[in-house]
């Protein structure tokens, strides 16, 4: 009879040494992202306006510059004009210093007669060669035209005058002195017009050669209000 053999045991730490471990998930995982190259039409177009900048950058800072400086010099052009003007206001208010306070106008004169003339100087000094342009006309028929030396005017005076009655010797409806010329005591000349406008300064030319007559103008002067 034979023996009975007995299976030989098995080993169990090998059993359990081939057993898979088991797998552990893992939450909660963020992937980063892949970065996505550019596509090759896009990058063509960026290496362009990149060559585009390196070539033109210099070009376009200069334009820039230019554009300043024009703009810079057309400001300053501006100013220049501005201040000028400005400066050539106050050269002519100097100029008009005298000029300006003399005028003239005509109040009515004896019955019959024709008006009489008075010159008004409100400045500091005395206005020289005072010529005084007189017309005279009836139903829009010239009478006479003429020019009227009255001499000089003394400072802050009126001077009341019947000069136009002296030298128009026919009688006429209508008197006026169109113009009055002067020298002030800068020895420019001037012309104060009828309507009151100030043109000026003249060349001595421009004055008209008036008639030379021995008028008492100093009988009839009087001070003028406000007189500087």
């Amino acid at each position: 009879m034979y023996p009975m053999l007995m299976p030989a045991p098995r080993n169990r730490n090998r059993t359990f040494a081939n057993r898979r471990a088991p797998i552990q998930r893992q939450d909660h995982v963020t992937k980063t992202p892949r970065p996505q190259r550019k596509p090759p039409e896009k990058r063509k177009r960026l290496a362009a306006l990149w060559s585009l900048a390196k070539v033109g950058g210099p070009a376009v800072v200069s334009v820039a510059a230019l554009i300043i400086s024009l703009l810079t010099y057309q400001n300053q052009r501006a100013a220049n004009a501005e201040q000028n003007a400005i400066d050539a206001a106050a050269a002519a208010s100097s100029r008009e210093a005298y000029a300006a306070q003399v005028s003239y106008w005509l109040v009515a004169g004896a019955a019959n007669a024709p008006p009489d003339l008075v010159v008004q100087n409100r400045g500091s000094a005395p206005i020289l060669d005072v010529t005084a342009t007189i017309t005279a006309s009836r139903r829009n028929v010239a009478l006479y035209n003429g020019a009227v030396l009255l001499g000089t005017i003394p400072p802050c005076s009126i001077v009341t005058t019947s000069v136009i009655a002296m030298v128009v010797k026919v009688l006429a409806s209508t008197y006026d002195v169109r113009s009055l010329y002067f020298t002030d005591a800068s020895g420019l000349s001037w012309e104060r017009l009828n309507r009151g406008v100030l043109k000026g300064p003249e060349p001595a030319s421009a004055i008209p050669t008036g008639l030379s007559e021995p008028y008492d103008l100093y009988g009839k002067v009087s001070a003028a209000d406000g007189c500087s």
